[in-house]
C-alpha cells in the first residue's frame, strides 16, 4: 500500500522538477534581438505595459548586451508617459551606467524637464552642469535660462547667479543680453558681501566680473560709511578716517606708511578685502591703542597709470616710510621699479616671483607661485613620489606654474615623465587624457565614444598636477577614473581651497594634495585668533586677501616700534626677518625680496578639506 503511493508521487515530483527545468532552459536560451523586436512590437501596437516588462527583462537579463540600453532607454520613455517619478528614477540609473551613450543628450533634457516640473531646482543645476562638461552646446544655455528664472521666481537670488555663472560662457549672443540684464537686477537683491565673495569665486567672465565687482564695492563702502562715518577714497587725497590719514598741509605722521590700493574699477572688491587687513592690524575698531603709525591711503582706480603719481606724492609730500600694495603682476612690476629708484621698501601684493633687484627694496608677502611649487615638491619627495605629469591650462598662471615645476623638480630628485596643455574653455578632457596617457592609446581607446578599458591602467608616473582651479580639478579627476586610470595621486595649486573641489570632485579627488596661504580650519591657534576677531568685527570669515594683508600690517608695525628708522634700515630689518609667525604662515624674505613662507598644505579626506602641515 505504501509503495503503491510513494511511485506516483516520485514521478509527479520528476514532471515538475522536468517543467521547472524546461522553462529555465527556455529562458537561457532567449534571444536578446528577438525580445528587443518583440518589445518595440508591443510598443507600436499600444501594448506599452507589456513592451515595458519585456524591454526592462532585456536590460536585466543582459546587462552587457548592446541593446541592454536601448532598451532601458525605451523602458524610461514608456513610463514618462504614465510614470513620471519611475522614469525619473530609470533616466538617472540610465546615466549613472551609460554616461556617453548616444542617448545621454535626449535623456538629459527630459530628465531636465522632469526636475523643472517638480521644482527640484538643485537637481536641475547639477544637471546642467554635468552635461556642459560632457556635451557642451547652446541647448544647455537654452535650459539653463528657464532654471535662472524659477530659481528667481523662488526667491533664491543667489543660486540664480550660480546658473548664470555656468551657462554664461556658453551662450549665444541674444542669450548673454537677457543673462547680463538679470545679472544685474539679482546682484542689487544681494544684501551681503559674504554672498557675493561666495559668486566672485566662480565668476570667472569679464562682464559679469565688473557688475559684481561694482556692487561688492557699493556694499563694502557702505559698511565703512557706518563703521567709520564716511570711507571715501580717491585720487584727489582722501582717505578713510579710520586710519587717522593726516593731510599734507598738517603735521606729518609719526610714521607715515602709504597705502596703495585698487578701490574702485574692477579690483576694487580686492582692495578693501585688503584695507579691512590693515585696519584689523591697526585695531582701528579695537579699544586697544593703536600703533604709533598713519597710513596714507590711496586708490589707483585698477589702473596702474595711476601708481606712478601717486608714489610721487607720497614720497614729497608724505615722506612715507615704506608703501603696502598695489595688487597684481602689472601693478606690482611698475611699483617695484619707482621703489627702488625712489629706495622706499614696498610691499606688493602677487603671485609672481619679483625681478632681481641689485638692493632689494620692494618685498612679496603673497603666496607665490614658486612657494606653491617648492611646498608640493617637498610633500612629494617625502611621501616616495618620484614621476610627474602636468595638465595645465594654456593661461598665464597654469604655463607660469607649470614652467617652475619643471625647473625646480630636479633639485627634489623629481621627474617630470610630460606635461598635455588644455584650452582654459575646455570642459571635455578626453583627448587630453589620452596624451597624458599612451597606455589608452595602446589598446586602441581612441574615438568619440571610448569604452571604459575593462582592466585598471597603472600609467608611467606616480602624480599629476594639475594647475588650474578646483573645479577643473574636479572634472578631471572624474575623467581619470572613467579611464579606470589607478594609483595617480592629484596635486595642486591654492586655486584649490574651494567648496567645488569637494562637491564636484567627490570620491574622485579623495587623498589629493594641494597648497594654500590661508586655511579657515587650521588647528593653529592664533590662526583661528584671527579668523574670529575679524568675523566679530566685519561679520563674515575672512579670505587670502585679508590674511595677507593683515599679517604685511603687522610686520610693519613690529619693525618699526620705537624710534622711526630710516628707510634703509628697515629694508635691513625686513631681510633680516626669520619664520614670522603669520595667518599666512611663517615668513621670511630672501635676498631677493620674495616671500620664503611656510605654507598650508592640505588634503581631502572623504567629504572635507583637512590639514596636512604645518
Amino acid at each position: 500500500m505504501k509503495a503503491r503511493l510513494i511511485i506516483p508521487i516520485v514521478i509527479l515530483s520528476l514532471l515538475v522538477w522536468g517543467c521547472a527545468a524546461s522553462r529555465y532552459v527556455g529562458l537561457q536560451k532567449e534571444d536578446p534581438y528577438q525580445l528587443y523586436t518583440r518589445a518595440m512590437e508591443l510598443q507600436s501596437s499600444g501594448e506599452l505595459s507589456q513592451a515595458y516588462s519585456t524591454f526592462i527583462h532585456l536590460w536585466k537579463s543582459y546587462p552587457d548586451h548592446p541593446l541592454a540600453r536601448e532598451a532601458l532607454f525605451y523602458a524610461a520613455t514608456i513610463k514618462d508617459k504614465t510614470d513620471p517619478q519611475k522614469a525619473t528614477e530609470l533616466y538617472e540609473r540610465f546615466l549613472k551606467l551609460y554616461p556617453l551613450s548616444s542617448f545621454t543628450n535626449t535623456i538629459r533634457e527630459s530628465l531636465f524637464e522632469d526636475y523643472l516640473r517638480q521644482k527640484e531646482y538643485d537637481k536641475a543645476y547639477k544637471l546642467i552642469y554635468t552635461s556642459l562638461n560632457l556635451y557642451p552646446g547652446p541647448i544647455w544655455s537654452s535650459l539653463g535660462m528657464r532654471l535662472v528664472n524659477a530659481y528667481v521666481d523662488a526667491d533664491k537670488p543667489k543660486d540664480a547667479l550660480n546658473t548664470i555663472v555656468l551657462i554664461y560662457g556658453t551662450a549665444d549672443t541674444h542669450t548673454k543680453e537677457s543673462l547680463l540684464s538679470i545679472w544685474k537686477s539679482t546682484l542689487a537683491e544681494i544684501k551681503t558681501e559674504e554672498d557675493l565673495r561666495s559668486v566672485e569665486k566662480i565668476t570667472r567672465e569679464p562682464e559679469l566680473l565688473d557688475t559684481l565687482h561694482a556692487r561688492m564695492s557699493k556694499l563694502s563702502l557702505g559698511s565703512n560709511i557706518q563703521a567709520l562715518g564716511q570711507a571715501q577714497t580717491n585720487l584727489q587725497g582722501q582717505a578713510p578716517e579710520g586710519l587717522n590719514v593726516q593731510e599734507s598741509e598738517g603735521k606729518l605722521p609719526a610714521c607715515p606708511i602709504g597705502v596703495i590700493l585698487p578701490l574702485s574699477g574692477k579690483w576694487g572688491s580686492i582692495g578693501y578685502k585688503i584695507l579691512k587687513g590693515i585696519e584689523l592690524a591697526s585695531n582701528v575698531f579695537s579699544p586697544n591703542k593703536t600703533p604709533n603709525v598713519e597710513f596714507i591711503v590711496r586708490d589707483y582706480a585698477s589702473d596702474e597709470k595711476n601708481i606712478p603719481g601717486i608714489i610721487e606724492d607720497l614720497d614729497k609730500n608724505y615722506h612715507v616710510l615704506a608703501i603696502m600694495g598695489p595688487v597684481g603682476e602689472k601693478a606690482a612690476t611698475s611699483t617695484c621699479e619707482i621703489a627702488e629708484f625712489r629706495g622706499i621698501p614696498a610691499f606688493v601684493f602677487t603671485q609672481a616671483d619679483l625681478k632681481t633687484q641689485e638692493k632689494p627694496f620692494c618685498f612679496n608677502n603673497f603666496v607665490s607661485i614658486s612657494t606653491q611649487v617648492k611646498s608640493l615638491l617637498s610633500v612629494a619627495k617625502d611621501t616616495g613620489i618620484t614621476k610627474f605629469a602636468i595638465l595645465y591650462p594654456k593661461d598665464h598662471f597654469g604655463i607660469t606654474m607649470t614652467s617652475v615645476f619643471k625647473k625646480l623638480a630636479p633639485q627634489w630628485g623629481i621627474e617630470v615623465v610630460r606635461d598635455t596643455s588644455y584650452s582654459p574653455d575646455e570642459v571635455d578632457f578626453k583627448n587630453e587624457i589620452l596624451s597624458l596617457v599612451p597606455a589608452l592609446k595602446e589598446q586602441g581607446k581612441e574615438g568619440d565614444n571610448i569604452p571604459t578599458p575593462a582592466t585598471p591602467i597603472v600609467p608611467d608616473f606616480d602624480a599629476l598636477l594639475i594647475p588650474d582651479t578646483g573645479l577643473k580639478a574636479a572634472m578631471i579627476a572624474s575623467y581619470l577614473a572613467y579611464f579606470n586610470i589607478e594609483d595617480v595621486k592629484l596635486f595642486g595649486p591654492s586655486l584649490w581651497n574651494t567648496d567645488d573641489l569637494v562637491k564636484v570632485g567627490g570620491k574622485y579627488i579623495d587623498r589629493s594634495v594641494f597648497v594654500s596661504g590661508f586655511f579657515l580650519d587650521s588647528k593653529l591657534d592664533f590662526v583661528q585668533d584671527f579668523i574670529n576677531s575679524f568675523y566679530y568685527t566685519y561679520g563674515y570669515n575672512p579670505s587670502i586677501w585679508e590674511a595677507s594683508a593683515f599679517d604685511t600690517a603687522n610686520i610693519l608695525l613690529n619693525l618699526v616700534k620705537g624710534n622711526m628708522p630710516s628707510r634703509d634700515m628697515l629694508r635691513q630689518r625686513v631681510l633680516a626677518l626669520k619664520d614670522y609667525p603669520g595667518v599666512t604662515g611663517a615668513t621670511s624674505f630672501d635676498d631677493k625680496g620674495n616671500v620664503d613662507k611656510v605654507i598650508f598644505v592640505l588634503t581631502v579626506n572623504g567629504s572635507h578639506i583637512t590639514e596636512i602641515s604645518p
